[in-house]
């Protein structure tokens, strides 16, 4: 695909964008049916059109089974409805902080805040030391994947926040299970 025609579908995908989702974040929050605050979360993703050929009987295989690019933006932050699991996906790693736990914080945790610190990179899971703490806006409702940069989590009431890379590495921790890597 040529320059000028990539940059044309991003440009097109960004428009749309906000179009759909500007409206909708300039509202405010909304509140669901059962009561819970979902501030609305953009990942804008796209599926380049082949090339034209000159032939109409010659197709090209690797376009139509590629998958769909994601669109580069800012970390994306959300916590979870009670606000105790902080997350933030950026393009190198996830790291969730869990600031109540009712659990023994395993040693490994590098964090100097209260509670736990884990993360997964392209690489696998880590654990990550940071000093200043993960303050998002949005609420992440409950088993809605939020994906970027090829990494997905999602909050689940009974089993907490799952996040893996695109190999399904990755963690889980909940309030009295602990932190279990994958």
């Amino acid at each position: 695909m040529g320059i000028i025609a990539a940059a044309a579908l991003v440009i097109a995908a960004l428009v749309i964008a906000g179009v759909i989702f500007v409206p909708q974040l300039m509202s405010g929050s909304t509140t669901n049916d059962a009561g819970a605050t979902d501030e609305p979360h953009v990942v804008v993703t796209f599926t380049p059109a082949p090339e034209p050929t000159d032939d109409p009987d010659e197709t090209d295989e690797a376009d139509e089974t590629e998958a769909p690019t994601t669109v580069a933006g800012p970390p994306l932050e959300f916590k979870s409805t009670s606000g105790n699991i902080r997350c933030r996906i950026t393009e190198e790693s996830v790291v969730c902080r869990q600031g109540d736990v009712k659990y023994a914080v395993p040693a490994a945790n590098c964090s100097s805040l209260s509670g736990a610190t884990i993360g997964v990179s392209h690489d696998g899971a880590f654990w990550p030391c940071i000093g200043k703490e993960i303050l998002p806006k949005s609420i992440l409702a409950y088993d809605t994947p939020a994906s970027r940069y090829g990494f997905t989590c999602s909050i689940n009431y009974t089993t907490g926040v799952t996040c893996t890379n695109s190999d399904g590495n990755g963690f889980r921790m909940e309030y009295t299970s602990g932190i279990q890597t994958f």
